[in-house]
């Protein structure tokens, strides 16, 4: 019988951990976002990261206009597209994890704290809103 000293199933065990984790940049690209209504590009800025809408399935009112950022709590910002909106804000890279963000939802004209794993395969995204307490975890799929 063939005998592995123990040091060298650690360090085996430990090299398949860390080839599981993705790395930094692994978020960055266009997502759909779980309702199928929105793409999503994540990309980065300095270290963080940042997530702005480039496509909505419906992109104008019943009228014909351009959707815009109508619930808003800031008045000032309700005549902003929703494409090109900035939805996602100031991500951190932080051990397989992005982490201390904000989220925003222009369908509720919220904000929330926000945290975002990758699959291991990599083409699917979780992203978790929370604020008060209470958190919501929402699943997109890399384009």
């Amino acid at each position: 019988m063939l005998r592995i000293p123990l040091y060298i199933l650690i360090l085996f065990a430990n090299l398949d951990i860390v080839s599981l984790q993705p790395s930094a940049d692994t978020i960055i690209g266009t997502w759909l976002n779980d309702e199928k209504s929105a793409n999503i590009e994540i990309y980065k800025e300095d270290d963080k990261y940042f997530g702005k809408i480039v496509w909505l399935k419906e992109p104008k009112t019943p009228e014909g206009k351009t959707k815009t950022d109508v619930n808003n709590p800031d008045r000032d910002l309700r005549e902003r597209p929703i494409v090109g909106l900035t939805i996602i804000y100031d991500l951190e890279y932080d051990d397989g994890e992005w982490v201390d963000g904000t989220v925003y939802s222009a369908k509720q004209g919220r904000t929330a704290n926000c945290e975002i794993t990758i699959k291991p395969d990599g083409n699917l995204l979780e992203i978790t809103a929370s604020k008060f307490g209470f958190s919501r975890t929402k699943i997109w799929t890399r384009i």
